[in-house]
């Protein structure tokens, strides 16, 4: 996903990312709606450097996410048939059932916990 099409994503209110991750949810809202890009933070700059093509914005965006939340990197949940059930890409808090921010296949950016989405869907997971 390229930074231009970060204008069609559905984002998280700042309310709603203060609610989950306290004290942070002004900047985690710049990073997202594009006002600061995920270039200036060193956890992105790390990534950069080590990867031999250049990371999706949407990488790097997560993995500024992380840093900033103390997330304990990027992950993935895919469903059982992909073609009829999103994927999601998100942050390991460590615990399934803690807050974290999840982009969908679609590019939706939701907040929610990864055992709230297993128990909403069981069919779709294994």
């Amino acid at each position: 996903m390229k930074w231009w099409e970060l204008d069609g994503w559905n984002k998280p209110s700042r309310k709603t990312l203060e609610a989950a991750f306290p004290g942070k949810g002004k900047e985690l809202r710049n990073l997202i709606d594009g006002t600061v890009n995920p270039a200036k933070y060193d956890s992105v700059i790390e990534l950069c450097m080590r990867a031999y093509h250049s990371p999706s914005y949407s990488h790097m965006l997560l993995t500024a996410i992380n840093e900033i939340i103390e997330g304990h990197g990027i992950e993935q949940i895919i469903p059982k048939d992909e073609g009829r059930h999103p994927s999601y890409d998100y942050i390991n808090m460590g615990d399934c059932y803690n807050e974290t921010i999840l982009l969908r296949s679609d590019g939706r950016l939701i907040v929610s916990s990864v055992g709230a989405i297993a128990e909403a869907h069981m069919d779709w997971y294994d």
